[in-house]
């Protein structure tokens, strides 16, 4: 019955002929695979069996089993490449090229005949039959690996789960924070780590999704350790749940490949620092790109954008992109225009700069079959589509109809997609979406991708479909950034992606996909992105108020309220439903989505300057408690608030008519936003709640910086008690595009006997861009003065103007 719904969903959107097409396209789908399928033959279940042979490499060693080979790769002393073989190669997309130093390796045979290796920080044992245990320099077990198993082109991989761990992680997936808790009346909770356009509307429990990440992170505490599969190969992952299993487990199974992983261990955020290390930085974005933006499935022309603009202007609410759905395009063709609903794409982006607004349009992989297509005759020419085992190429059912498919494998054909964003750039767009790039086809029953027989070049090492589904994606993100970065390279290329695959952060943003519209997606959507975070993917958001629903106006502005916090800020709906541009809802609703408005854009400094500490180190914008709190057991669990950057704890409301709200503070003090009450944690404080408002608290000792107009705010948040020592915060300038000089401020706050004092010191070539600045202090101490760098100035309620400065020191009265 689930399927039949899902069915029906998914074709609600096509109309008759379009369902008719759908319904060969599957049949021709299916005749696809049964002609190219392969011979089902059983196979048995294989171990690597007795060690025979080792030998020493440069960073490592090699050790021969008899029926399998295990090389192990120090890249540093705590990070460590694990390959099992034999197995199908695939190309390292998702790693960076770095020429990693030799790590200084310690071997010693163990007295059961296998072998331990030790760097500065990790200790490797091997066994003579395949296990291995990764322990401490204090010979403290993290993980330990039972031998794995080959069964034909099939690896299995299991690891023990102690009854304490927690599993996070996957990419993008439709679960707990903690995916052990899933299926929570079963003995397991499995994932599929497959590619897929779920079908129009997906809700908690749903699997796959559409952008996975075969990587997991183990937590006990503060510490953890981190496994990430470099396999591209369509996969399981499977989690006992604590108290289910005499001896619970984690296994990972590939349908084919070598078996790859990368190990590290240690805090949250340094497991993401090496993991980033690995498979690359997201780069800085565009500063416009952390603004609001407008976007629907139903901008049918440029009238019609023209309205949405007014209501924004009329309503006095701010923005900054336009998003425009594959309305825009001719018949749904890639890389083109329809010039009766959008005569004059360059005028109307002209337009939308001079209000500093951008624009940003949708592209999707699908090419149309038509002869007098010029992308459809290019790829032909150039042989740059996917093909079928006898190399015509494959062809599905999509948007524009009957439709090849670019193979993003193949770098020629990476470099001729990239040069096609050069059309649309020369009309003013600033920015690209990609989506359907799983890829989807339009299916009525089955999987909703290419047939699994479709053949890819594979950088000249040939594969199918199994293999290349969930490096789709993430191909096509390469492409297009790599050809913004070509046409443009004075600019930041933004791309958002639906669809990727580990290093996805390197070149585009994502969001959450069609999700529901309901309460309980509402809750889902949080720990959907705070797991993505965890996957390395730090900039996400999602559709507010759900894809293909009706919100209520209720819950339309609690979810804008939570999005307001999230990296990326966008409203989107689809076709054929109401109507939901801010506005929509009329008063108080509208009111109540201007102030998070504009208090989403008074906080821009300190989100640019999350963004730069991201570009620096990979960590997530949003952030569990746990990431800074995992020593405090109260902070283990909690999956309703979020940490934003260090220093803001944002808890959303997340359920109908809410009035009241238990708040679980970190350690350390915490000072409401809104009206300055300090508040010590670690404890659980309950808080009546409007929907004027969601408690948002600020971390004390922190200066937070805002912008309003032409004037930089800074909010100095001292302790109420004395510091044990200054407290750091950063501010992060430049241009807000390009790659031009830069500037970091940080500033040093304390709170001693006399007074409050802060420091500011700078970095960079950058010139400070503002010349007016605000301090204003939230405290409920009086003072009798203040001096800027040794001078007298006046300060009211707090507050003063200065400008740039070095020192300032506000005394107490007495």
């Amino acid at each position: 019955m689930n399927m039949f719904k899902k069915i029906l969903t998914s074709l609600r959107f096509l109309g008759f002929s379009q369902s008719l097409l759908t319904l060969l396209s599957t049949l021709k789908r299916d005749f696809t695979a049964w002609r190219y399928r392969s011979p089902k033959n059983k196979q048995p279940k294989q171990k690597p069996g007795p060690l025979r042979s080792t030998s020493i490499t440069s960073h490592g060693r090699t050790f021969e089993f008899t029926h399998a080979s295990l090389e192990i790769h120090f890249l540093k002393p705590d990070l460590v490449c694990l390959t099992w073989r034999p197995g199908k190669k695939s190309p390292p997309y998702a790693v960076t090229d770095q020429g990693w130093p030799q790590v200084p390796i310690k071997t010693q045979q163990t007295v059961q005949g296998g072998y331990a290796l030790s760097s500065e920080d990790l200790r490797i044992i091997i066994s003579s039959y395949g296990e291995i245990t990764f322990l401490d320099l204090e010979g403290e077990t993290i993980r330990t690996e039972l031998p794995p198993r080959k069964i034909g082109p099939s690896w299995e991989h299991d690891a023990v789960l102690a009854e304490e761990e927690r599993i996070h992680g996957l990419g993008e997936k439709a679960a707990p924070l903690n995916l052990r808790a899933a299926n929570p009346e079963g003995e397991w909770a499995t994932f599929e780590i497959r590619n897929q356009d779920i079908g129009g509307h997906y809700e908690s429990g749903d699997d796959p999704l559409y952008l996975n990440v075969p990587l997991y992170i183990s937590r006990m505490g503060d510490k953890g350790y981190l496994v990430f599969y470099e396999n591209p190969f369509r996969g399981t992952f499977t989690f006992d749940h604590p108290n289910q299993q005499t001896n619970p487990k984690a296994r990972a199974s590939f349908q084919g490949g070598m078996l790859r992983y990368y190990f590290t261990f240690g805090s949250l955020p340094h497991l993401i620092q090496r993991y980033t290390e690995l498979t690359g930085r997201p780069p800085l974005p565009p500063a416009w790109s952390l603004g609001y933006h407008q976007s629907r499935w139903g901008y049918k022309t440029t009238d019609a954008v023209q309205d949405v603009l007014n209501g924004f202007e009329e309503h006095d609410l701010p923005l900054s992109a336009i998003h425009l759905d594959i309305d825009y395009m001719r018949g749904y063709r890639i890389f083109t225009v329809d010039q009766e609903r959008y005569p004059d794409l360059s005028h109307l982006a002209d337009r939308l700069h001079e209000q500093k607004i951008h624009l940003v349009t949708i592209i999707d992989p699908g090419v149309k079959k038509d002869n007098d297509y010029f992308l459809f005759q290019e790829g032909l020419e150039g042989n740059y589509f996917c093909t079928l085992p006898n190399g015509k190429p494959v062809t599905a059912q999509v948007w524009p109809g009957w439709c090849a498919f670019p193979d993003f494998s193949h770098p020629e054909t990476r470099a001729w997609w990239g040069s096609q964003y050069q059309k649309l750039l020369e009309k003013g767009v600033d920015g690209f979406w990609h989506d359907m790039n799983e890829p989807a086809a339009f299916t009525a029953w089955g999987e909703p991708t290419l047939p699994l027989p479709t053949q890819y070049r594979l950088e000249g090492l040939g594969g199918d479909h199994k293999q290349v589904n969930n490096l789709y994606g993430l191909l096509m993100n390469k492409a297009g950034c790599e050809g913004l970065m070509e046409h443009q390279p004075e600019k930041r290329p933004w791309l958002l992606s639906r669809s990727g695959w580990a290093g996805n952060q390197r070149y585009a943003w994502n969001w959450t996909g069609d999700v529901n519209t309901s309460w309980e997606t509402l809750r889902q959507t949080l720990t959907t992105m705070l797991n993505l975070g965890l996957s390395g993917i730090p900039y996400t958001g999602s559709d507010i108020g759900g894809f293909g629903g009706h919100p209520s106006p209720e819950l339309f502005t609690r979810w804008f309220q939570l999005a307001a916090f999230t990296p990326f800020f966008r409203g989107h709906s689809a076709t054929g439903t109401p109507r939901r541009e801010p506005w929509i809802y009329g008063e108080p609703y509208t009111s109540i989505v201007r102030e998070f408005l504009n208090l989403r854009y008074q906080l821009l400094p300190y989100l640019y300057t999350l963004a730069w500490k991201s570009h620096q180190t990979g960590h997530p914008l949003m952030r569990p408690l746990f990431w800074s709190y995992g020593n405090d057991p109260t902070m283990a669990d909690v999956t309703d608030q979020y940490l934003l950057g260090e220093d803001l704890l944002v808890v959303p409301i997340m359920e109908e008519n809410q009035t009241t709200k238990q708040v679980a503070l970190p350690p350390g003090e915490w000072i409401s936003y809104w009206d300055d009450t300090a508040h010590q944690g670690p404890q659980k404080i309950k808080l009546e709640v409007s929907l004027e408002k969601i408690p948002l608290f600020v971390r004390a000792g922190c200066v937070l910086p805002t912008a309003a107009g032409e004037t930089l705010h800074f909010h100095l948040y001292p302790p109420t008690k004395l510091s044990t020592g200054a407290v750091k915060s950063d501010l992060y300038q430049d241009a807000g595009d390009g790659y031009g000089p830069r500037r970091l401020d940080q500033f040093y706050l304390e709170r001693n006997s006399r007074g409050i004092h802060l420091t500011r010191e700078e970095m960079g070539k950058y010139p400070f861009p503002h010349q007016s600045l605000s301090l204003h202090i939230h405290t409920s101490d009086l003072f009798s003065g203040a001096k800027i760098d040794g001078v007298e100035v006046e300060m009211k309620e707090n507050k003063l103007q200065t400008e740039p400065f070095q020192d300032a020191v506000f005394v107490f009265q007495k």
